[in-house]
């Protein structure tokens, strides 16, 4: 015969270790040869310790339709039995499955860009990690929950001046204050606004888009403007599943310098 098994109440086999098998051969002149495998490690338990990361950190808790999200956990995953083989992952509304699409095959890359189906605001969902050994073990990492969102934020007014106290015109010399009221968002709440300057509405010619986080407000002094220019301020609001809505001021007019009753000669935009 040339092939043997061992029964598991002869064999005693523990986690961990490695085997080897010797096979000892003896011809009819009673020579002997011995062999002995290479040996095998028996492994009883999959992968552990994966630490997901969401966009390059743990604090992602909203997510929109059709976005793309970067997952990916590094080297977290450990197995001290026997070595990682690959790795997979998808996005799922149950722990520990996949349920919304199969799993993607990464093999040994630690991370992968993952798209959110389009599901309905307020759906829960997860990242799935699976870690595959040289036993075919599979160690499954679940993610905290995400919220789909899919609605951006009610825009709001924007104001040429301080306090949402609208002006039509000043002089050139003077920074440009803007300020503004009414965003709002119900369901993931406003992450972020962008204030920029322009020569139109919406445009951001004169001042790029700037986060100001969550103030209110901005007051910035401009360089490239001429007397009698307009510029229009103007505001995107952010939530936390990164939607945004946007609204301009009405426009704000710049004096010449040698204008001292702004108010008497303003020539509204």
């Amino acid at each position: 015969s040339t092939s043997a098994s061992c029964p598991s109440s002869k064999c005693k086999i523990e986690a961990g270790l490695k085997y080897y098998v010797t096979v000892r051969a003896t011809n009819k002149a009673e020579s002997q040869s011995w062999f002995t495998s290479d040996g095998i490690t028996v492994d009883t338990t999959p992968p552990f310790g994966t630490t997901i990361y969401i966009d390059g950190g743990t604090s992602t808790e909203y997510v929109s339709s059709n976005q793309i999200l970067d997952i990916s956990w590094g080297s977290t995953t450990k197995d001290y039995e026997s070595p990682i083989q690959s790795y997979s992952a998808c996005l799922s509304t149950a722990m520990d499955t996949c349920t919304l699409q199969q799993a993607q095959s990464v093999n040994m890359a630690t991370s992968v860009n993952l798209t959110v189906t389009q599901r309905p605001s307020d759906t829960a969902l997860y990242a799935v990690v699976m870690a595959r050994n040289s036993a075919n073990l599979i160690g499954t990492t679940t993610s905290w929950k995400l919220s789909v969102d899919n609605t951006p934020p009610e825009a709001g007014l924007v104001a040429d001046g301080e306090a949402n106290n609208d002006e039509d015109c000043q002089r050139l010399d003077q920074p440009v204050t803007a300020s503004w009221q009414g965003f709002q968002d119900q369901q993931s709440g406003i992450e972020a606004y962008y204030w920029a300057i322009g020569s139109k509405p919406l445009w951001a010619d004169i001042q790029k888009w700037t986060n100001v986080g969550l103030q209110t407000s901005g007051t910035s002094m401009l360089n490239s403007t001429t007397a009698g220019q307009v510029v229009y301020s103007s505001v995107r609001a952010v939530n936390k599943a990164k939607l945004s809505s946007e609204a301009s001021s009405d426009g704000l007019r710049l004096q010449s310098l040698s204008t001292n009753n702004v108010a008497e000669f303003c020539m509204a935009p």
